[in-house]
């Protein structure tokens, strides 16, 4: 019987871990003893809160069994009795708290997603996308936490590919619901390549095209115009993260101001 308490404490801690709206985002990203530490400390904790009515029910059953003309438990000891019955009313409440709480944090989050959670001032607005917001930042890398401030205040990133490719341009905000992410989608406005020297050498020119052929406010293709794609989107490119060499933020003012200066 210990061993089905136990199991069904990591389940419920499982359940209740993977399913909040906060705690989830942790929950991916955890492997082997972490993960069955946090879950059972939260298994744990709703067994804690279910001991004192499982105690209350277990005392009634027993003056049930006692007064009875036919006893409930006529095949156990007393011992038997009070330990299994405590642990299934411990796994019973514990099952209910754990739902009642997950309902009620869940409807507090109603409607706030991890989708959008980058946009500009957005995560600003109520306490509950701050929340939301610091608990994505405290799981991200350093490389997506880059990834998520270019995207959220529209600030071109440099990527420098491990063949030596340069791009840069917009990312899109990395998605974190399952775990790390392994691709890097991202609208190029420049791109080009490394010299053996290390130098940045700028071959393309994506924006002037976007500027000729596409509506700054909607990125819908303009009338009479041909570019070979309806919108301004189609022009992203997805990346695998393992390719990526160097990640920086990337200013073309900075960037020709060090070029002109380069003499020691």
């Amino acid at each position: 019987m210990t061993a089905i308490f136990l199991a069904a404490v990591l389940a419920i801690g499982y359940h209740y871990e993977s399913h909040h709206p906060l705690n989830r985002l942790h929950i991916v990203r955890q492997t082997g003893y972490n993960l069955y530490f946090r879950v059972g400390i939260r298994g744990f904790q709703m067994a804690l809160f279910g001991l004192m009515p499982s105690l209350l029910f277990v005392f009634i059953s027993a003056v049930i069994n006692g007064t009875t003309e036919h006893d409930l438990f006529t095949d156990k000891t007393y011992n038997d009795f009070f330990l299994t019955t405590l642990l299934c009313y411990d796994i019973l409440f514990a099952l209910l708290i754990m739902k009642v709480k997950l309902s009620s944090i869940t409807k507090r989050y109603d409607g706030i997603v991890v989708e959008g959670y980058g946009a500009t001032k957005h995560h600003l607005n109520t306490p509950e996308k701050q929340a939301l917001y610091k608990s994505i930042m405290r799981v991200a890398t350093e490389s997506e936490r880059l990834i998520i401030e270019s995207a959220r205040d529209l600030i071109p990133m440099r990527i420098i590919l491990q063949s030596g490719k340069v791009y840069i341009g917009y990312p899109q905000q990395p998605d974190l619901e399952d775990g790390e992410i392994t691709q890097l989608k991202m609208l190029p406005i420049l791109s080009g390549y490394l010299t053996t020297k290390q130098k940045m050498v700028i071959s393309r020119n994506y924006y002037k095209h976007y500027q000729n052929c596409y509506d700054d406010a909607t990125g819908e293709l303009e009338d009479n115009e041909d570019s070979g794609h309806d919108h301004i989107t189609r022009f992203n490119i997805i990346i695998p993260i393992a390719d990526i060499k160097v990640y920086s933020l990337f200013s073309k003012v900075a960037f020709e101001a060090i070029e002109s200066n380069t003499e020691l």
